[in-house]
């Protein structure tokens, strides 16, 4: 099967499973919200933040040495064998398994201190809980990666709507039920135990084969660095926000409303998350068979997708972003907006810099350092800006701090890929999509209301008319467009219009 073709095929299911997520996402925050209200949610978001930076902390780029060399090695093992390729795999899910058992020893015993530490002695109990599920997360990304790097994507997605639904369903039970903080922690434990059983039956194949060793140090070098870079990138954006927040005494209502914003950004992200290892999987390829030029041309072409498919939600949201957090999470929640909106912005400014996918490149052009430095520096500057604005302007300071120094890790990035290897950047089409839909936004002003109905509907003109306007301005160029059929000729018959 051509590169195209099982890009295109891991695209396709990674849009179907992304829909699926954020709509059962969109639920599953709000069911919780309203049912804990927004002292007890921004509560239960600084349980959170303690639990996701955890696995950042023992992740150590395991996942990203799968994403960048199996598909390599895959290729390979088509003449000699697959036994590199299990080695490769049950080497790293064993130093996995072990490291996420005494990740959640150690946050067991050590969760009053870790509670005092952020001045939230109340969460102890909620973080002894929480290291059940520290010590399966670890091992269901890890084995996710090895399905996603080899574009086995509708069996992750399906797995992880399994998931997602399970816990929901558990949790709004055990809400009903009066558990609250408790009760969702049960569900999330539940689903992931489930989830890991799956994964694990059909990774036999992968952990249980004969293998053939090889040095692997050259793997963990790569893995290293996205581990440094990773870690920089979460920990010090979004959860040492909500750490800070909760350190300064910030009002866990506050706190709530914080995650909401985040969030809800993220969520309007959902046509790109996840799809980031699978562009990696096709740079990866065309770096093996084209070198640099390859590399070249498909991240030009995987820059316009991302920015197509991000892109018109944002514009969208960013105007009737009140009406929007007020239907999904009540009345009690409609200051987010605010908080939401300078966000937004910031994510925006991110997107037109088309640097989401640089780091995958600076990975295959050993330029893993610069890409280390950078995150960095932009995950200094988040705290430093913390310190200075959280006292004063609480949340807002917060989210301008993670909202600028992301705005200024793009503009660096894109800086550092274009001289690397010569990439073009599709400035025009930036300019023709952006105007596109900041035009088909103006007849939506026409629609009033701020309830369901009026939004669907202003949300359905915004449709037609970008569509239209895309039509007119033709933003997909022919290299794209030929890049498509050879992959999908139906999804070519769509897009030859535009």
């Amino acid at each position: 099967m051509s590169l195209s073709k099982r890009f295109m095929i891991g695209f396709q299911w990674n849009l179907i499973g992304q829909i699926a997520f954020v709509s059962i996402g969109l639920v599953y925050s709000a069911v919780i919200a309203r049912e804990l209200g927004p002292n007890d949610y921004g509560l239960y978001v600084s349980v959170l933040a303690v639990v996701t930076i955890i696995p950042l902390l023992i992740n150590l780029g395991f996942e990203q040495t799968i994403n960048v060399r199996l598909p390599g090695l895959v290729l390979k093992a088509e003449k000699a064998g697959k036994g590199n390729v299990v080695y490769l795999i049950r080497t790293l899910f064993s130093y996995r398994l072990i490291i996420s058992l005494c990740a959640g020893i150690i946050l067991y015993f050590f969760a009053p201190q870790i509670a005092l530490l952020i001045h939230q002695a109340g969460i102890s109990s909620y973080l002894r809980l929480a290291s059940i599920y520290i010590v399966f997360t670890g091992l269901i990304s890890f084995l996710s990666m090895v399905f996603t790097a080899q574009l086995k994507i509708k069996f992750t997605k399906t797995l992880g709507i399994f998931q997602q639904i399970t816990a929901l369903f558990i949790a709004y039970i055990l809400l009903k039920a009066g558990l609250r903080i408790n009760g969702i922690l049960y569900a999330t434990i539940i689903a992931s135990i489930l989830t890991f059983s799956i994964y694990f039956f059909f990774s036999k194949s992968y952990l249980f084969r004969k293998s053939i060793k090889f040095n692997l140090s050259r793997f963990y070098t790569i893995g290293l660095t996205a581990w440094l870079i990773g870690f920089v990138s979460y920990a010090l954006g979004k959860q040492t926000d909500i750490l800070l927040l909760n350190y300064f005494e910030i009002p866990t209502s506050e706190i709530g409303f914080y995650n909401i914003a985040f969030s809800l950004t993220l969520m309007l992200s959902f046509l790109g998350i996840g799809s980031g290892p699978i562009f990696q999987s096709i740079f990866s390829e065309a770096y093996e068979k084209k070198g640099v030029k390859g590399l070249a041309d498909s991240w030009y072409i995987v820059a316009k997708i991302g920015l197509l498919f991000f892109l018109p939600l944002f514009v969208f949201a960013l105007l009737y972003a009140p009406s929007i957090i007020t239907i999904i999470y009540g009345n009690e929640f409609a200051s987010v907006s605010a908080a939401f909106r300078i966000l937004a912005l910031f994510k925006i400014v991110y997107l037109l810099t088309n640097a989401s996918f640089a780091m995958p490149v600076f990975y295959l052009i050993n330029k893993k350092a610069i890409g280390l430095y950078l995150r960095i520096s932009a995950g200094v500057l988040n705290l430093i800006l913390d310190v200075v604005l959280i006292p004063r302007y609480g949340i807002l300071g917060a989210i301008f701090a993670t909202g600028f120094s992301t705005a200024v890790i793009g503009l660096l990035e894109i800086g550092v890929l274009i001289k690397a290897i010569k990439a073009k950047l599709p400035l025009i089409f930036d300019l023709k999509i952006f105007l596109v839909f900041s035009i088909a936004l103006l007849p939506t002003l026409l629609v009033k209301g701020e309830t369901v109905i009026p939004l669907v509907l202003k949300g359905f003109i915004y449709g037609i008319i970008s569509i239209s306007l895309m039509m007119i301005f033709k933003p997909i160029e022919e290299q794209d467009k030929q890049f498509v059929k050879s992959a999908s000729e139906s999804l070519y018959r769509l897009l030859r219009y535009f």
